[in-house]
């Protein structure tokens, strides 16, 4: 038995479990000498590219890993990076591998084209938003006003389903089960959607997921929420949510300021998560949702005893979440920081959260928009650094 390879690997482990990924990397990279684990070495490495969005380095790792052992955790990986990278044919042999055929339909359909093509001079744009609730803006979808949530932890844009039709999207028949944020499931169909303006920034032939949105959100005086941007188009630039002014700003500078920041990775295809203080003590990593309501932040049951809360023991209430309301608890106000941003939050404590374990590492909670009330939350994806200030 190959004792020193069988404990490299549960150090290794155990700190990709606890989101300490680039601790974890050399552990990985060690094992690679060890015929044994070299496969799931080579997974794992692909895995902590992708998360820290160096495609090449995890197409590379990946690829190499599917070709030793073509199991389902890596063709899972390997889809995402393809969506990710825009080889939508390559993404679509990968989905369909998984089941989703009906995603890899949109997709083969869209790699005729050019998938999110922009159109754009450049220039900072300020998309205005209403942000009492959730973050509501204004856009253009194929030359019709719309209502649209900006929802980071969704990751393609979302039509209603009857706003779809209204506007000539051609909505697939088959449907596909989804898991939102907050744990709930619903069905979703998958459309090409020709145009989305924002502004002064064009896209056109993008994948759009379609359910029925208006069931679940009316906001500001009874809106109806006709889509959801998120952040697979947000991920083109970089995205600030000026808070304070209620505009997002989506731009493409590079300067060393937005290299500044903590890291905040993507799970899945286009997850943002990042690591935050919880309590004196606690570190774990959370999902960043602007599009949670009813507070700052929401943690799993396993986070709110370890900071000395218990879920259940106040009377349930439900929160909104991408998928409609989930169960949760009130707790009492937490500290919370995130990147150079402390204070204390208002707190919810799921009663089930099925995404703890979802992606591989464990999750302990979703960040709220309100919890960056007042402040600017920039998203910087060529660096891979989350900002506050």
């Amino acid at each position: 038995m190959d004792i020193a390879g069988a404990r490299e690997f549960q150090q290794a482990e155990s700190l990709f479990m606890s989101g300490w990924f680039a601790d974890a990397q050399p552990h990985y990279q060690a094992l690679l000498s060890h015929a044994h684990w070299r496969p799931l070495a080579h997974r794992r490495l692909g895995h902590i590219a992708l998360l820290d969005n160096r495609l090449a380095d995890a197409g590379s790792d990946l690829t190499i890993a599917y070709r030793a052992a073509p199991e389902e955790a890596t063709a899972r990986l390997l889809a995402d990076l393809y969506l990710r990278s825009g080889d939508y044919d390559q993404a679509a042999r990968f989905f369909a591998v998984l089941g989703r055929r009906s995603f890899a339909a949109l997709l083969r359909g869209l790699a005729r084209r050019r998938p999110y093509a922009i159109e754009w001079d450049g220039r900072p744009v300020r998309l205005p938003f209403a942000a009492d609730s959730m973050p509501l803006a204004r856009v253009r979808v194929n030359g019709r006003e719309a209502h649209v949530l900006i929802d980071t932890a969704a990751q393609e844009t979302v039509l209603d389903a009857a706003f779809a039709r209204r506007v000539g999207v051609q909505v697939g028949r088959a449907a596909e089960s989804a898991v939102f944020a907050g744990g709930s499931q619903g069905a979703v169909r998958y459309a090409p959607l020709d145009e989305l303006a924002l502004g002064g920034i064009t896209l056109r032939d993008l994948p759009a997921q379609v359910q029925p949105l208006t069931r679940h959100f009316r906001l500001y005086g009874e809106v109806p929420v006709e889509g959801i941007v998120g952040t697979g188009l947000l991920s083109n630039f970089t995205s600030s949510f000026d808070f304070a002014a209620g505009a997002l700003v989506l731009e493409r500078g590079d300067t060393e300021e937005l290299r500044e920041g903590v890291p905040f990775y993507l799970a899945a295809s286009f997850l943002p998560v990042t690591r935050t203080r919880v309590g004196e003590r606690l570190s774990v990593l959370q999902l960043l949702d602007t599009g949670l309501s009813g507070a700052d932040l929401a943690l799993a049951p396993a986070t709110a005893q370890a900071v000395g809360t218990v879920t259940g023991t106040t009377v349930s209430q439900s929160a909104e979440s991408g998928g409609g309301q989930v169960p949760v608890t009130t707790l009492p106000p937490l500290s919370i920081g995130v990147g150079a941003l402390r204070r204390t939050a208002t707190a919810l404590g799921l009663m089930h959260f099925p995404l703890e374990y979802r992606f591989g590492f464990r999750l302990g909670g979703v960040l709220g928009h309100t919890l960056f009330s007042g402040n600017t939350l920039t998203l910087n994806f060529r660096h891979m650094r989350l900002l506050t200030s």
